[in-house]
């Protein structure tokens, strides 16, 4: 189990630390200590939440396979990265 920071508004997580890239902290301490690192609690509508809540909630988008053109279903938060097919980064690497 771990911990995201997450945008109330955008419901999008932020992805700024730790250094493995996938924004989930080993606790909740750890979360809140990196929004105040990134200035985060300035702007009030960043939150820490359990990494499973999150995925629970994260809004799943339509995209079009670049190669395919078959249509499939994403996360919001991971549309663009490098593991969305509807990219030409996913299929350069």
């Amino acid at each position: 189990m771990g911990y995201v920071i997450v945008n109330k508004v955008t419901r999008i997580a932020h992805r700024g630390y730790p250094r493995n890239g996938d924004g989930c902290y080993k606790t909740e301490a750890a979360a809140k200590a990196a929004i105040t690192r990134h200035g985060l609690e300035l702007v009030p509508d960043y939150v820490v939440m359990e990494e499973s809540a999150y995925r629970a909630q994260v809004p799943m988008v339509a995209r079009k396979n670049l190669m395919t053109g078959k249509e499939f279903q994403i996360a919001l938060d991971q549309v663009g990265t490098c593991i969305d097919p509807s990219t030409e980064r996913y299929w350069s690497m």
